[in-house]
């Protein structure tokens, strides 16, 4: 499920909390011309964010232009922002304009802004704050009406504190924060990201071909921790399109496609194998007795968390009701039972 299906939030996929929240932060910000810094591991999709912030402003039809500051060599850095005149440097041999200029009227993107040489961070703030670029070899200022977005996986706080950014800059390109959560950290979103990311790229590739991720496969990849994030995500389900067998993604395929990094999940990933028993995942506090409880009221709390896990699970209580081997009302009266009289706590 895409949080804003059909408009200017598309491939922004979740219905964690955590994301529901971004996307309503986004829509706060975009109409405002502040710069905004987007702060998130790498792989969790900053750019994504950027362009949709830009799809929601009133810079829409002018021009997005990314940057990866950490990927330019330091003596190049003003020169592609800013721009440079016919024999500024060697192999300058014409006048070009920078990012700046040929964004004008749109939006810039600086991705991973801490990697930026601290002597190029000084012109900068003076770009924002004056609204004006100077071309390496020129002394002519030109006018600018750029939004800059910034983006970065670094603690920018510590790196002021140790000399390696500077807190001016920090001030002036953090006026909005948008935080981008670990794919980890809003393990729900995994299987329909899983299978947003399978339908994107079926159509890509091979959009006559049918195939679908089983049960099981979800379970795995919503067990492993995803140290790449959405990045890493993306590239195990092309990776499984090409390398599959059948119609059906299964367990198997995953750890094929994982291979040895499912060390970041071992201890979740023991044990685990295909078939009806792989497919539930028992919530580890189950396992937990209170020396508050009875047998009675453990049971009874076993029975409320299994209930809880399996719906978490399944996309519906028939589906649930098929898993755990009982009539359909029989989870819906259970369940409503154990939540009135079910108080302990571990």
């Amino acid at each position: 499920m895409e949080l804003d299906s059909g408009r200017k939030t598309d491939g922004i996929v979740g219905r964690s909390q955590s994301m529901r929240a971004m996307a309503d932060m986004i829509l706060k910000v975009a109409p405002h011309d502040f710069t905004v810094l987007i702060r998130g591991e790498s792989g969790t999709g900053k750019e994504l964010i950027a362009h949709s912030i830009q799809n929601n402003s009133k810079r829409v039809k002018g021009p997005f232009l990314p940057v990866n500051c950490g990927a330019i060599p330091e003596g190049l850095v003003e020169a592609h922002l800013f721009g440079h005149q016919r024999g500024a440097f060697t192999g300058a041999s014409t006048d070009r304009p920078g990012l700046f200029e040929s964004a004008n009227g749109g939006t810039i993107f600086l991705d991973e802004i801490g990697e930026m040489p601290l002597s190029m961070q000084v012109k900068l703030l003076r770009a924002l704050q004056e609204k004006v670029v100077v071309r390496v070899g020129s002394t002519k200022p030109t006018k600018v009406d750029v939004r800059v977005i910034a983006a970065t996986n670094r603690d920018l706080s510590g790196m002021i504190s140790a000399g390696q950014f500077r807190q001016d800059l920090y001030y002036r390109i953090s006026t909005l924060q948008i935080d981008v959560p670990a794919l980890r950290e809003r393990r729900e979103d995994i299987p329909v990201l899983a299978e947003y990311l399978l339908e994107k790229f079926r159509q890509q590739t091979d959009p006559v071909r049918l195939i679908k991720i089983d049960q099981s496969a979800l379970e795995l990849l919503t067990r492993y921790d995803w140290p790449g994030n959405v990045r890493e995500l993306e590239n195990v389900i092309s990776r499984l399109i090409v390398h599959a067998h059948g119609s059906t993604i299964t367990a198997s395929d995953i750890k094929s496609a994982i291979g040895g990094n499912l060390k970041h999940s071992q201890d979740d990933l023991a044990g685990l194998e295909e078939g009806p028993d792989f497919m539930l995942a028992l919530p580890r506090s189950i396992l937990e007795f209170s020396g508050r409880e009875t047998m009675a009221s453990y049971l009874k709390r076993v029975k409320l968390e299994l209930l809880q896990s399996a719906i978490a699970q399944y996309p519906d209580r028939t589906a649930v009701a098929e898993r755990l081997g009982l009539a359909e009302d029989t989870v819906r009266k259970q369940l409503r039972h154990l939540r009135q009289t079910t108080s302990i706590t571990k």
